[in-house]
């Protein structure tokens, strides 16, 4: 295995050295920022299941007190037991009593209106006629639910079957396994609480994460926005990220550790001893400014550095359009951080697979240049306007840098301008004009 693929293997073999614990360790955060969210929006579900059979409970035992009924019809005593009971029950705000599908009198007192009875919704097993939702024509209040028994029947707020508090953000309802919705909390989507009681499981979305919970004939849904995961997920980080960044920094140093033995004189001598792979080669030096044997420059063909700027050129097109689609929830200065540890990661076999060279003062600010202007300043800039130009619209400003080099050349190298390259630069400003105007 000759030096160059030795290099590519232990790159690759780097590059699955990080992504495979990091990847892991990020897709473990996820699973569990996303069960701990359900398991606390589950505690919610079941909360709500709980208060709804305390109403059901309460709602229920008024109308058996009045069923059956021992007293004369609307006298003053059945008012009287009717409003004790409206009085003495949190979840009842009025009973009332029907007469051949008529309102006779509620505990508010006797009706001369005429007011018949609701058709019911549903029925429940121990035969409660329950109308979901209904005006009361008395009281003109809100909305309410209606749960009869026999002759009498029960008004009460829908939210009671739901009364829990709640998180900032999250929507809850309570409804029937037949999919009748009870009461809810915020406003939740009348379809996706359907939808997911006709399939009760925890579960999640491209919008919403959500968790049920499971009573007698009766679902509760709590949900809440998909973007409430990101802080847990930034938590779990946190705990788990350090441990893959430990494994990879674990699994990057045996794969430096095996190419740098590979890489060794020792191992190259011993390589190149068996496969009889001493070739004496000759490179002619081609001076360019004298014009001597330019043609020489292209003899060797195409080469693999050919194939690698091509694939660098495609990458940094996919990378600029990915970037603007995918809105990834990070600060541009943690996008940054993450693309320059990989970069270095992935640069470090060649760092040390190549011959030391030592920091002085002579190349001290070009090393300065490229770590804070080449890959801090320009990939900051270039982040930022991709997020507010686009892909497109930035990838145009790219022409200005034969401009910009020829200027600077200018300016700092006391390199010579001439007309030739006043209209190149003239030409390039008006294609990024007229392109920028094109791409709004």
């Amino acid at each position: 295995m000759d030096r160059s693929r030795a290099i590519v293997i232990a790159t690759v073999l780097v590059i699955v050295s990080i992504a495979a614990p990091l990847g892991s360790m990020m897709y473990l955060a996820w699973t569990r920022a996303v069960n701990e969210e359900q398991a606390r929006l589950e505690l919610f579900a079941r909360r709500a299941i709980q208060r709804a059979n305390i109403s059901l409970r309460e709602i229920r035992s008024a109308l058996y007190a009045v069923e059956p009924l021992n007293l004369l019809p609307c006298s003053s005593d059945h008012i009287a037991r009717m409003r004790r009971l409206t009085a003495n029950t949190r979840t009842v705000d009025e009973i009332g009593y029907f007469e051949n599908g008529l309102l006779k009198c509620t505990s508010w007192g006797l009706v001369n209106e005429r007011v018949e009875q609701t058709p019911a919704d549903f029925v429940t097993e121990d035969g409660l006629e329950v109308t979901l939702r209904m005006q009361p024509l008395i009281t003109q209040g809100n909305a309410m639910m209606a749960l009869q028994y026999r002759s009498h029947n029960v008004l009460t707020v829908p939210s009671r079957f739901s009364d829990v508090i709640l998180d900032p953000g999250m929507r809850l309802a309570v409804a029937t396994g037949s999919g009748h919705i009870l009461g809810d909390l915020n406003a939740p989507d009348p379809d996706v609480v359907r939808r997911v009681v006709a399939n009760p499981a925890n579960g999640i979305d491209d919008e919403r994460l959500i968790a049920v919970a499971r009573g007698d004939n009766m679902v509760a849904v709590a949900m809440e926005p998909r973007s409430f995961l990101f802080e847990r997920m930034r938590e779990e980080e946190l705990r788990l990220v350090p441990i893959g960044v430990l494994l990879s920094v674990l699994m990057v140093g045996l794969v430096m550790w095996s190419l740098r033995r590979r890489l060794s004189p020792l191992g190259e001598l011993e390589i190149a001893v068996k496969k009889r792979e001493f070739i004496v080669h000759y490179q002619p030096i081609i001076e360019l400014a004298g014009g001597n044997a330019p043609g020489k420059l292209f003899s060797g063909g195409l080469h693999t550095g050919d194939a690698l700027m091509l694939i660098a050129v495609a990458s940094n097109a996919l990378y600029g359009v990915l970037l603007k689609r995918w809105s990834l929830p990070l600060t541009t200065w943690t996008q940054l951080y993450v693309q320059a540890m990989f970069g270095s990661l992935i640069l470090l076999p060649f760092w040390l697979a190549a011959p030391a060279s030592p920091l002085t003062a002579q190349n001290l600010p070009m090393v300065l240049y490229a770590g804070l202007l080449a890959s801090i300043g320009a990939p900051f800039l270039w982040m930022n306007a991709i997020k507010h130009l686009g892909a497109p619209r930035s990838a145009l400003f790219a022409n200005l840098l034969p401009l910009l080099v020829a200027l600077a050349a200018w300016a700092l190298l006391g390199e010579q301008l001439h007309a030739y390259h006043a209209l190149a630069g003239a030409l390039v400003l008006a294609g990024v004009i007229w392109g920028q105007r094109s791409a709004r």
